[in-house]
């Protein structure tokens, strides 16, 4: 092969590799189920009790679309909240626990941020809530629905350091 061939060979393998870790490790965007679908969502039926996947990546100052299906409520905790540091009651429909919360969503049952119930339209359809996440370091997010956080319903959201 002719050095210029090499040269130009290394040049686009390497860009490739470039690209391929920027997509893999530094996610700008990403869309997470929160609950598996309407379909799944029956009574007594806990499948839709998900969070699909539960590990999360994203870049530094990206995005995570969050795809709610059913009646659950989004609540993200601020970096190194754990699951064993949340306050769950024994009693009692949703969590609750407010205590290093950054996000708490939509409200399932009533409209958002708290404004009274409604049932035309209903917040427990379909629905989109997306959380920016602009400092490094690794967030847990729950269903606030105390017997879905029973379920397993939580993950974690890791932000990577962008590489500048």
């Amino acid at each position: 092969m002719k050095p210029r061939t090499v040269s130009k060979l290394a040049c686009a393998t390497l860009a490739g590799m470039t690209i391929m870790a920027t997509a893999s490790d530094e996610r700008m965007t990403v869309p997470v189920s929160f609950g598996r679908g309407l379909d799944t969502a029956q009574p007594g039926n806990t499948v839709n009790h998900a969070v699909l996947p539960q590990d999360i990546k994203v870049a530094q100052g990206g995005v995570v679309h969050f795809l709610v299906a059913g009646f659950h409520q989004l609540v993200v905790y601020r970096d190194g909240t754990q699951v064993r540091d949340i306050a769950v009651p024994s009693e009692g429909l949703f969590v609750n626990d407010d205590l290093n919360v950054r996000y708490k969503g939509i409200v399932p049952a009533g409209g958002p941020l708290a404004t009274p119930a409604t049932t035309s339209p209903s917040n427990a359809v379909n629905r989109l809530e997306s959380i920016s996440f602009t400092e490094p370091g690794t967030y847990l997010v729950i269903c606030n629905v105390r017997q879905h956080f029973i379920d397993g319903m939580h993950a974690t959201v890791q932000v990577l350091p962008r590489n500048n």
